[in-house]
């Protein structure tokens, strides 16, 4: 898994760099025309990509959300109302998962992938239906596609797996699992991975969650 994602690291390391070269102009980084960082010609460092790309997420993030489920050539009142079921439940998933995110003192869904759409220009999801105590719920991460590697083959997507850096707190709460020789407050390299058969978390050269069959074949 590791050595697979090394892989596709040297292989996109182009579309990385990219990535981290706009999040910079974000960031309004220091713009230098000179080569050797000197100041022997005047440069400007421009707030255009800032303003251009606030623009964008703002306009996402504020945008409407509409969910439609086509009825196709049904006419039945009873289909229809199938229907409109699924987009009232499309609808609540949205809001758990936003309610799950404020208590994380994190931003909500729609502005989270309006962000990633407009800085690293495309966005990775993932999303499942756990079993907890208290029933069953659904767990969203938006995953930045700087730190995403993936592979797809003939029949699509092969393998995706998150490579991120969490404290080790955050990451014993959500597995309720003990991570050896790690502080709360350390820093952790965690990989989720998935394929067309398992999913594997792993972290500080140990299994948070082991390749466990998952129901999904896409």
């Amino acid at each position: 898994m590791i050595e697979a994602v090394r892989r596709e690291h040297e292989a996109t390391f182009s579309l990385r760099d990219r990535q981290d070269r706009d999040y910079q102009m974000w960031r309004l980084a220091k713009y230098n025309t000179n080569p050797d960082g000197g100041d022997a010609y005047y440069s400007y460092t421009s707030n255009a990509p800032r303003a251009l790309a606030d623009k964008i997420i703002g306009a996402a993030s504020m945008a409407k959300l509409f969910v439609k489920v086509p009825y196709g050539n049904e006419k039945a009142d009873e289909v229809k109302q199938r229907y409109d079921d699924k987009e009232r439940f499309i609808y609540g998933c949205i809001n758990a998962v936003d309610d799950r995110f404020a208590r994380a003192l994190e931003v909500p869904f729609q502005a989270q992938v309006a962000w990633h759409l407009a800085i690293r220009g495309l966005v990775f999801a993932r999303a499942v239906l756990a079993n907890e105590n208290d029933g069953t719920t659904i767990n969203v991460r938006v995953w930045d596609p700087r730190n995403t590697y993936w592979r797809v083959g003939g029949n699509g997507l092969v393998w995706v797996c998150h490579r991120v850096e969490r404290r080790a707190g955050e990451i014993e709460d959500e597995y309720e699992l003990k991570i050896p020789n790690a502080t709360p407050y350390d820093l952790v390299e965690m990989y989720d991975w998935w394929d067309r058969g398992v999913n594997a978390v792993a972290v500080a050269g140990a299994w948070l969650k082991p390749p466990t069959p998952h129901p999904s074949a896409r």
